[in-house]
């Protein structure tokens, strides 16, 4: 009795075509997939800086009630000791941070105020003009060094003003830097050689 013979439903070209198929959808997939990682990164950075601004704007009024005018905006070491932070506050070289997915996240204080008028930050526990400090305020998320994923930095001060870090940050090249080094106020800013930040939105910082 003769063997039967088993049929297959293609043959090789038409295999071959197949995994030519699959192979196209998996690379289409992996950026879109990491696309959508990214943005899900840079969303919860953002709701961060809204949400430490929104503590920092409450623990001034808590001051307020006991200090006058004279209270001043908080590092996120004091706004973590009143107990109005619940997240993990890091401390290193250059000063207290949060680390939230890819992205560092500091609070910049008043050191002066330029010939401008503009606000010149300090990032950690530098000096602090005492006039100003009831008054300024600006938190960041920067990209961290080696972070998988967010690409933008982002910035919102104390009148809630959002902005985003354009330009020189992108996926060819490690996007961690310093934050801004003065305070934002137009719609676009370009800081020297480093990024442009344009203004993304603006709203109360304690909404």
């Amino acid at each position: 009795m003769a063997a039967r013979t088993r049929s297959f439903p293609f043959g090789t070209l038409e295999l071959v075509l197949l995994l030519a198929v699959a192979l196209g959808v998996a690379l289409v997939r992996v950026p879109w997939r990491a696309t959508q990682a990214q943005r899900t990164d840079e969303s919860l950075a953002i709701e961060t800086i809204r949400r430490v601004a929104s503590v920092e704007l409450a623990y001034r009024t808590a001051l307020s009630v006991r200090a006058g005018d004279a209270a001043e905006f908080g590092t996120l070491a004091d706004l973590a000791k009143s107990g109005q932070l619940e997240d993990r506050v890091l401390v290193d070289d250059t000063g207290p941070h949060l680390d939230v997915g890819g992205y560092r996240v500091e609070i910049l204080r008043p050191e002066r105020l330029e010939r401008d008028g503009r606000v010149r930050w300090t990032r950690g526990v530098g000096r602090v003009d005492p006039s100003l400090a009831p008054v300024h305020f600006a938190v960041t998320a920067i990209p961290r060094r080696g972070g998988d994923l967010g690409l933008r930095s982002f910035y919102v001060d104390a009148e809630g003003r959002l902005y985003a870090a354009e330009g020189v940050q992108d996926a060819d090249r490690d996007p961690s830097r310093a934050p801004p080094a003065r305070e934002l106020r137009d719609e676009r800013e370009e800081m020297g050689e480093g990024p442009v930040w344009r203004l993304e939105g603006s709203r109360d910082a304690s909404k």
